[in-house]
């Protein structure tokens, strides 16, 4: 074999090297220290070795063409695979609520006059309790049903992709309905509503919730995940604004906790399916 610009010389053969005749070096390639040893070391390494054994060209060596077929066996990096994002625990979920409930209550104290009634809503506790509950048995059926009905819609996947991160072992789901309940018509029905409305409340409910179901990817399965999320805050909005805050935050724990079952559920069937397939 031969490169262009380079002169070859035979390899001495030396006993016990393991010296295969007929093979060539460059005359570059200091001699000795091994023979065919280093020419076998050379083709493994992929490039000529230094005196001191390592790859390499020496100082005074030079390629003037391509190299050998045999130099080309250079395996390409494996494809890196990408990290999965660790899961959000129920710590993070809790310290929204609080933060939420914070900066509701600044508000209301800051522009509200008639604090407590803000807060209560304009019926009795008692009757918000019976309202709370019935309407709340209503949103589970119904989203139980919805999910049910549209498992396979690409606005169904997406849901369940988005809330794949939270830790939903247990009783997580129901702790994090609550949170998020709590602190959400804390803030958006109490705090804000009475100052901005129902309707842009509602739009500031959704843009609030654009990084968790990724708005921002305009298709069909998006705008039926977008158009979802703001129907159930102007109902909620006007819940509280015919019923009270009570009301709210049941029929809002009552959604949550019925879209994560089926979330979990979903994302364990799948987790199990590969386990079943094995056997």
């Amino acid at each position: 074999m031969e490169w262009p610009g380079l002169r070859l010389a035979p390899v001495s053969r030396r006993s016990g090297r393991g010296s295969v005749p007929g093979l060539t070096e460059p005359t570059g390639l200091v001699r000795g220290h091994g023979g065919c040893h280093r020419w076998r070391r050379w083709i493994e390494c992929g490039a000529p070795l230094r005196i001191d054994g390592t790859c390499g060209p020496p100082p005074d060596f030079r390629f003037a063409g391509a190299r050998p077929a045999f130099f080309m066996t250079e395996q390409s990096p494996l494809p890196v695979q990408p990290q999965a994002r660790p899961p959000i625990r129920l710590t993070a979920q809790v310290l929204t609520c609080v933060a939420f409930s914070l900066i509701a209550l600044a508000i209301i104290f800051v522009a509200q006059d008639d604090r407590a009634a803000v807060l209560r809503g304009p019926m009795a506790w008692t009757t918000q309790l019976v309202y709370g509950l019935v309407l709340s048995a209503l949103a589970a059926a119904g989203s139980y049903i919805s999910f049910r009905l549209t498992t396979r819609s690409d606005a169904t996947q997406g849901t369940i992709n988005a809330y794949s991160r939270l830790d939903l072992s247990g009783l997580n789901p129901l702790w994090i309905s609550l949170a998020a309940a709590i602190g959400e018509e804390l803030l958006f029905r109490a705090a804000l509503q009475p100052l901005l409305g129902v309707w842009i409340t509602s739009i500031v409910f959704l843009l609030t919730h654009t990084p968790v179901y990724r708005f921002r990817k305009l298709n069909r399965a998006t705008l039926v995940q977008a158009l979802g999320v703001f129907g159930a805050s102007v109902a909620l909005g006007f819940l509280y604004q015919y019923v009270g805050l009570l009301a709210a935050m049941m029929v809002h724990t009552a959604l949550d906790v019925v879209g994560l079952y089926v979330v979990r559920t979903v994302l364990w069937s799948k987790a199990a399916a590969p386990a079943a397939q094995r056997k």
